[in-house]
């Protein structure tokens, strides 16, 4: 879970690592602790590209971590844990868990933002070739030459927009989701369908709007979606 504003001041240093440990001391018995991460960014007006050096807190479990970039705050959750075992919380799990970093994250500096996200990655179970094959036709028309050919790769990408009432206004949405075939991380890893979606709030409108109190009903509404097109999804594959 993502919120967008302006952040450049939350970098590196002592009172702000203070600030950070004590805002998330015993925080859902997750230990965090201090790093840094290495961007790289075009400054202007020179054209010269630099590389700045931005905090994150990750936690002792290597299950969570929080990055905070020049223009966006990211909670983020990684799969695996330190033994490199897949983690199984449901979507709303993780959303509720971010939600809650975030919330930590902008009270500790007393921060809003202009932009909320939330974005995931799911893997379908595995399927044999015929379950592809059926699958990839209910979703795309491959152009001739493809088919007599196998295919190992293909991606579909769809976004369409919604809305959401959020302090009692009417917020755009776009929600963008990516159905593809292959690979996770590894070579030898089985090919696989492979969903991420991608809910935002729209980024022409980027006046300072969105506080603490706004996540809770943004992460409920994205998971509520998520939830419905996985179900949409996963209902093409033939029984």
């Amino acid at each position: 879970m993502s919120i967008f504003g302006t952040y450049e001041h939350i970098k590196p240093g002592m009172n702000t690592i203070q600030i950070l440990m004590d805002a998330f001391k015993g925080f859902e018995g997750e230990i965090f602790i201090p790093s840094t991460i290495e961007i790289q960014k075009i400054e202007l007006p020179i054209n010269t590209l630099i590389t700045e050096t931005r905090l994150k807190m990750m936690s002792i479990s290597k299950k969570w971590e929080i990055l905070f970039m020049p223009d966006r705050i990211d909670a983020n959750y990684n799969g695996s844990d330190v033994n490199g075992e897949v983690q199984k919380e449901s979507i709303k799990e993780l959303v509720d868990f971010s939600k809650k970093i975030l919330d930590l994250a902008l009270s500790a500096f007393d921060l809003k933002g202009g932009r909320l996200a939330v974005n995931c990655r799911r893997v379908m179970k595995k399927l044999n070739s015929d379950e592809i094959d059926d699958f990839q036709n209910k979703l795309i028309n491959p152009l001739n030459f493809y088919n007599d050919k196998l295919c190992n790769d293909w991606s579909l990408m769809i976004n369409g927009n919604d809305n959401i009432e959020i302090n009692d206004k009417t917020e755009s949405l776009n929600v963008i989701t990516n159905i593809s075939l292959g690979k996770l991380d590894k070579i030898d890893d089985p090919v696989r369908i492979i969903l991420v979606f991608d809910i935002n709030t729209k980024p022409d409108n980027m006046s300072i709007r969105f506080g603490i109190k706004n996540l809770g009903a943004f992460g409920d509404r994205c998971v509520k979606m998520i939830g419905d097109l996985v179900v949409n999804i996963e209902g093409l594959v033939s029984l």
